[in-house]
């Protein structure tokens, strides 16, 4: 992708001479890839300084949990592509579990107990469980990007074994944690793999646990191929549309025993299938509603989804499909375009004001900033000059037009840095907690919010205080209450 960068004068002929020919998608691909965008900061005033939250480097995703009242993120794991170049960086490097008190604007590692071996993060979840006495108890739900002992042998790993090219070259799975709030520590209690589970990118975990209802979950691949000309291909090339998101139901939340435990009692099965570079996924509050994005396509998705679990295939055996006409399938509702790429959704809802209600995505401005500086992750850059990769947070609320007769979508641009602030963006969360919360600023009479920031990149996570737009109109229904069968 590197390659792809050229001369600004020779990119704007280009660039007309396709739309002329192709028509405007061409020119809106061009603007998502940000070759028509200055990198920029929002300006932050003296009051509103930027809070930067130690001890969180490099976490891509992040969640607000509203009951605990605390953001869960997965931090400082080496990038998922470092695997495909020197896995033997992991015998020494290893990702971390983190929680955020947005109370201090501090965050507290947690010790992962039961668990060794690498931990190579990506996204996460956290879901409550409903049996832990006071509701002092989650899950937390983390992609872990191993590498394929089929080519790199086992840990702590060696290089590419000869033959091995066409190999995958991560064994991805996702492991699931259990933390009781206010502790300083995390229990593993399973991984979970699946054939379908590919390239994981997020996690939707479908309502809570109990011994009584089977834990079930939404994964997107966001991939189909792990490594060489074809993967960046992809990236690029809009009809890719062969990435999907798919459905685990989990017959237990204990482990088996055994060298094929975390494949045991897992069924999966394809939810939506047919996008480009499916990425990020999250749920509005109540509705039901699924938030799904492609990342390179700069598109929200929001879907139904089938009721988790209706009709699904009982009997099936350990690691078996549930059966297609059985498994929960997304349909999709709304489509929602933006002018730069968009990573990991988060919904923010306000008690105080639930017209403001919206859904919340980060990405990078200019996509040709990641693949020049791929290989330089340190602050110090090459030469002594700090690569920088621009971020950009949007808030997209929805609105009833009478019109129309629809759900119709007002796009705010919420936050925006060159890089020097935050580098590269993939997950925002808006909250009012804090000295945020109040329900009126001084000064205009706008709420305000709490906005977190964070990047697969970034050396720290910020916080920054941001106006709470607010659509005109009826809202919608969007994400405001559960709605009546």
């Amino acid at each position: 992708m590197a390659g792809l960068r050229t001369p600004s004068v020779a990119v704007g002929i280009l660039s007309v001479v396709l739309a002329y020919l192709y028509g405007t998608q061409v020119y809106r691909q061009l603007t998502i890839f940000g070759l028509f965008r200055t990198p920029s900061s929002t300006h932050i005033s003296t009051e509103d300084t930027v809070v930067v939250i130690e001890g969180t480097k490099h976490c891509e995703d992040l969640h607000w949990h509203e009951p605990s009242q605390r953001l869960f993120t997965a931090c400082e794991g080496p990038p998922d592509n470092t695997l495909l170049v020197d896995p033997t960086v992991l015998k020494d490097a290893r990702g971390s579990l983190v929680v955020v008190d947005p109370k201090t604007q501090t965050s507290t590692e947690l010790r992962l107990e039961n668990f060794s071996g690498p931990f190579v993060t990506h996204g996460i979840d956290v879901t409550s469980d409903l049996e832990a006495p006071h509701g002092k108890g989650v899950y937390v739900f983390a992609i872990n990007h191993l590498p394929n002992p089929a080519v790199y042998g086992d840990y702590p790993y060696g290089p590419a074994k000869p033959d091995t090219w066409d190999l995958p070259r991560a064994a991805s799975q996702i492991e699931i944690f259990h933390h009781v709030l206010g502790s300083s520590s995390a229990r593993h209690l399973r991984s979970v793999k699946h054939d379908l589970i590919r390239t994981p990118n997020d996690i939707q975990v479908v309502g809570s646990s109990t011994a009584k209802q089977p834990l079930q979950f939404f994964v997107t691949n966001d991939h189909r191929y792990q490594h060489g000309r074809w993967r960046q291909i992809e990236d690029v090339y809009p009809g890719a549309r062969w990435t999907d998101t798919v459905h685990v139901k989990l017959d237990s939340l204990e482990a088996a025993a055994g060298k094929d435990a975390a494949s045991s009692g897992v069924h999966a099965s394809t939810a939506l299938s047919g996008m480009w570079n499916n990425n990020g996924l999250g749920y509005a509050r109540s509705t039901g509603e699924l938030l799904l994005t492609s990342a390179m396509g700069a598109t929200l998705y929001v879907g139904k989804p089938e009721e988790a679990g209706a009709g699904a295939g009982a009997g099936a055996g350990a690691g078996a499909g549930v059966g297609a006409s059985h498994s929960p399938r997304i349909d999709i509702t709304d489509v929602v375009e933006f002018d730069s790429i968009v990573d990991n959704p988060s919904f923010f809802y306000d008690e105080a004001d639930t017209a403001s209600s919206g859904v919340v995505l980060a990405g990078v401005g200019d996509v040709f900033s990641i693949p020049r500086h791929h290989n330089d992750t340190t602050t110090q850059g090459v030469g002594g000059v700090p690569p920088r990769n621009d971020a950009i947070v949007w808030f997209a609320q929805p609105r009833f037009d009478p019109e129309l007769q629809k759900r119709v979508w007002e796009k705010t641009l919420l936050f925006q840095d060159d890089g020097s602030r935050v580098r590269t963006a993939s997950t925002a969360v808006l909250v009012t907690v804090g000295p945020s919360s109040s329900p009126l600023r001084a000064e205009g009479g706008k709420r305000q919010g709490w906005l977190y920031v964070t990047g697969f990149w970034a050396e720290n996570m910020i916080a920054v205080k941001v106006d709470i737009p607010k659509p005109a109109g009826d809202p919608g229904r969007f994400g405001l209450a559960q709605e009546k069968n």
